[in-house]
């Protein structure tokens, strides 16, 4: 044999045990990766999920009445995916910066706790569960009116002598 013939075999066989071995590469790199997480009050969070269990309205049967409030301190639009697994109702999905949307739910039964499923413009979701408070104690005017973040309105849920003229929550129209 010559010698051009022996180094071609000797490359042959070379290029097919590295084609057989595979590469250096890797398939896995594990990193640690560092996490500050902070809590803050409820009116510094930059998204602040309220629930209130609200009067019950005569109109609404044996229903129990939960106000939702979700408010967005981020800097981009919030959109809220479902509360309790229900969707939400048209036009009320997103909730600007700086704002606030109140959520009526009626549920069949009483509930402690309501979740909130959260998208930022960014798609980072997340879901959040509080707990539903007494009326007494709602951090925020538990009312029906307006969707501007205060639930102040003339048809509050609330029942009481600033409702309307009748005292009651339902229209004197």
């Amino acid at each position: 044999m010559t010698n051009l013939k022996l180094l071609s075999v000797a490359l042959a066989v070379a290029a097919a045990a590295a084609l057989v071995t595979g590469s250096a590469g890797f398939s896995s790199v594990t990193a640690d990766r560092g996490v500050s997480i902070s809590v803050v009050k409820d009116d510094e969070a930059l998204v602040n999920v309220e629930a209130c269990d609200t009067s019950a309205n005569p109109n609404q049967g044996t229903q129990t009445p939960v106000k939702v409030r979700v408010t967005n301190q981020l800097s981009t639009d919030l959109t809220v995916e479902g509360v309790n697994g229900e969707a939400v109702p048209p036009g009320q999905a997103t909730v600007p910066p700086g704002g606030a949307v109140i959520f009526n739910q009626a549920y069949d039964s009483p509930v402690s706790a309501v979740t909130v499923e959260l998208e930022s413009e960014g798609g980072t979701g997340v879901t959040l569960t509080r707990s539903v408070v007494e009326k007494s104690s709602c951090p925020f005017q538990a009312g029906n009116g307006g969707n501007d973040g205060t639930g102040a309105g003339p048809n509050d849920g609330d029942d009481d002598a600033g409702d309307d003229s009748d005292g009651n929550d339902d229209s004197d129209g």
